[in-house]
């Protein structure tokens, strides 16, 4: 991505130069300006954020790539509360939609490059490691939500995976239930992992045995888990603990469909407390709640403040908490 001093070189002249061509001054020769004008036009660079980004120092735009629609359920909620904190605190969001593990879109950093003052990545495939590495060497300040990716110099949030699926499964255990299912997420994704580790931690913790046939791939799909009701109805597990409350509404249309009552012939437990009502099986769900707000609004707060104040990036993992709704007994 071309830059001030590339064009600067390549148009042999100094930076401030270019800095007076893009600000429209008129103490540049005519012939200069147009061979500077000329080297912006070949070499792709934006006259317009340019000038912006010189006159203020900053663009007050945040960009954020996530690797989700934003109607996705737990990223749109998360990106409502993006949106709101950096308009309350004077700052605009370019918000691409990108996978890194999809090869037909444009780079989004190139994309944003110049127009942002930093990046904030939501979502698994929204950014690589390469890239992390890249924006830091670049000194550019940006924040990770829930990539699976992250270096030092980076701005993160999060919630101890291990620990919140422990909590739920532990929650479960002193409902009375011991064969508990559980459908899990997408396979190698850090929280499907960790979430595994917390399960498995709290039934080796009571002294309930692992049992392999209890374990259903349900990928956080709605679809997935709807389609798995009745296998892991025959499983007869008398609770279900769910990796995301999309596939806890998921299951509970299938076991609907089934002929099962939900908690009355067995319990449902999902995870991340998502206000959502455009499932069939619309029911207040029990959940392992994750405080999204808060963590979307911390990472807004703290990339900002670096990015004025040239405070160190941080790390921070928040709590959850079981609520109990009406899909337990």
């Amino acid at each position: 991505m071309a830059n001030i001093d590339d064009v600067a070189k390549k148009a042999g002249v100094s930076k401030s130069t270019v800095s007076r061509v893009l600000l429209g001054g008129n103490k540049v020769k005519p012939s200069t300006k147009e061979r500077v004008l000329k080297v912006i036009e070949e070499m792709n660079y934006s006259p317009n954020t340019a000038a912006r980004t010189l006159a203020a120092g900053k663009s007050h735009n945040i960009g954020v790539i996530s690797s989700y629609t934003l109607n996705d359920p737990f990223y749109s909620a998360a990106g409502e509360e993006i949106y709101h904190v950096c308009g309350e605190m004077g700052y605009s969001t370019l918000f691409v939609i990108n996978r890194t593990d999809k090869n037909e879109h444009k780079d989004p950093i190139a994309l944003l490059h110049g127009k942002v003052d930093g990046f904030l990545f939501m979502g698994d495939n929204s950014v690589t490691k390469e890239q992390l590495e890249k924006l830091t060497k670049m000194e550019l300040p940006t924040a990770v939500f829930k990539t699976g990716e992250w270096i030092p110099g980076i701005i993160q949030a999060d919630t101890d995976n291990i620990d919140g699926a422990c909590r739920g499964t532990e929650y479960l255990i002193r409902l009375g239930h011991r064969r508990i299912a559980i459908l899990t997420g997408k396979e190698n994704y850090y929280e499907s992992i960790d979430r595994m580790k917390g399960y498995q931690k709290a039934l080796e913790e009571n002294h309930i045995r692992f049992e392999s046939e209890l374990v259903f791939p349900g990928q956080f799909s709605y679809d997935k888990a709807r389609n798995l009701a009745k296998e892991i109805i025959a499983s007869r597990a008398t609770a279900v603990f769910c990796f995301n409350d999309v596939m806890a509404h998921g299951f509970i249309q299938g076991a609907g469909e089934c002929g099962y009552r939900v908690p009355e012939d067995i319990s449902v437990l999902g995870y991340d407390n998502i206000m959502f009502s455009n499932y069939d099986s619309y029911v207040h769900l029990s959940t392992v709640k994750q405080p999204i707000k808060e963590m979307s609004a911390y990472l807004v707060r703290a990339l900002i403040a670096q990015i004025e104040d040239g405070q160190p990036p941080v790390q921070k993992i928040f709590p959850t908490k079981i609520s109990e709704k009406e899909t337990t007994r």
